[in-house]
């Protein structure tokens, strides 16, 4: 405890009978330990009191219940009505369809004559392809494949997949790179990768990237590990 006398600032014990002792000044450690046990019960009656609020609210709140307004509407009346919160399957549903009105290209017949058809009935141009697209269909993950996406300085590229997180609603770039035995290949891949980070596609956030060489092909262990860490 602290006590002012004119200018002089004087530190206090408070003593189990409830009497107060002077410390000296000299004595640096004890006030030291006496200052941070004070501050270390006012921290904790803080975040007790902080907790006991978030309960409060969180025993009242309904994360449902603008969906729920929507849902008390008669049938008649809803079909008229747009709706300002969606779902998470029917933003999903309609960011897929939006990304596919977009400019989403056609399969050419060179990737037609690959025979590599997805569960969802697409045209991919690998094996490790065909298994990302068929891991992220059976987690129910939406995508979209070769979406053209334009890097500054670099022009328009094709992702491999443009994947959404349903849950938090955020979009991820995934490439995959399945040649890295090539020094070609890896110098390009190089290059792909930090344009990507120039237009803000960073490992880790927007961009994904997956490898794989002759020595280490791709499996289902590492696609599953990416979903788990991205969009679970």
């Amino acid at each position: 405890m602290l006590a002012r006398s004119a200018n002089t600032i004087q530190y206090q014990q408070k003593q189990k009978d409830g009497t107060r002792v002077y410390i000296k000044k000299s004595n640096a450690a004890l006030i030291k330990a006496l200052a941070q046990k004070e501050y270390d019960q006012k921290i904790l009656k803080t975040i007790d009191a902080e907790e006991r609020r978030i309960r409060k609210f969180l025993n009242k709140y309904n994360p449902n219940s603008l969906l729920e307004v929507y849902d008390s509407m008669p049938e008649q009346k809803g079909i008229f009505v747009t709706k300002y919160e969606l779902t998470d399957e029917e933003y999903a549903k309609m960011w897929e369809e939006s990304k596919n009105n977009l400019g989403r290209i056609e399969p050419d017949e060179q990737l037609k004559e690959l025979g590599l058809i997805t569960e969802k009935g697409e045209y991919v141009r690998s094996k490790s392809e065909k298994i990302i697209a068929d891991t992220l269909t059976k987690n129910n993950i939406n995508y979209v494949y070769e979406l053209p996406l334009r890097l500054k300085g670099y022009g328009t590229v094709k992702p491999d997949f443009t994947v959404l997180n349903k849950r938090t609603r955020q979009e991820y770039v995934w490439e995959h790179f399945g040649m890295m035995d090539d020094s070609i290949y890896v110098k390009n891949a190089i290059k792909k990768i930090e344009q990507y980070g120039k237009s803000g596609y960073v490992q880790g956030r927007k961009f994904i990237a997956t490898f794989e060489s002759k020595e280490a092909p791709l499996n289902t262990v590492t696609i599953n590990r990416v979903i788990q860490d991205f969009f679970q």
